[in-house]
């Protein structure tokens, strides 16, 4: 039971989908796009933290530190369940060094002041928008605004 396959599969079976259906969708994508192409379908206990590392080198020469490391994070979590389950003595994720992610800062939420304002330039079409925004946290990003017959609607994408 040390295939790594195997073993990865047995870990999700352990989580419940319902409520980690999309933790489940990431790992899997994961490990079918960037583990399985680099690692293949050997044994756990061959894979070495010189390969575990040099799999980071190569990760972090094209993808952001933050990619880097949710996606070691699954390599992590596949091996510490190997090691609790007593497939293997140790792993080999001990000492791998992981590159600094940069915080980035969030920006300040708007003052009523200022929201009252936006949703006076914006005009009595689209002020509720404003406001339904502010209240649901929305950034403008991940909102769809459309305008069709005289009414607006607000989707996230």
């Amino acid at each position: 039971m040390t295939n790594r396959g195997a073993v990865y599969d047995l870990r999700l079976r352990t989580i419940d989908g319902r409520s980690y259906k999309r933790i489940f969708a990431r790992d899997e994508c994961i490990v079918r796009v960037h583990l399985e192409p680099a690692i293949g379908r050997r044994r756990l206990r061959t894979i070495t933290a010189a390969e575990l590392l040099t799999l980071v080198k190569t990760w972090t020469e094209h993808l952001k530190p933050r990619t880097v490391r949710r996606q070691f994070g699954v390599v992590r979590a596949v091996f510490r369940f190997a090691v609790e389950r007593d497939y293997l003595g140790r792993s080999p994720c001990r000492s791998i060094k992981l590159p600094e992610v940069e915080h980035t800062t969030r920006p300040v939420v708007v003052a009523a002041v200022e929201l009252e304002r936006l949703a006076q330039a914006l005009g009595p079409d689209h002020a509720p928008m404003a406001y339904l925004g502010a209240v649901l946290g929305l950034r403008w990003a991940s909102v769809q605004v459309c305008a069709s017959g005289g009414s607006t609607s607000c989707a996230r994408r």
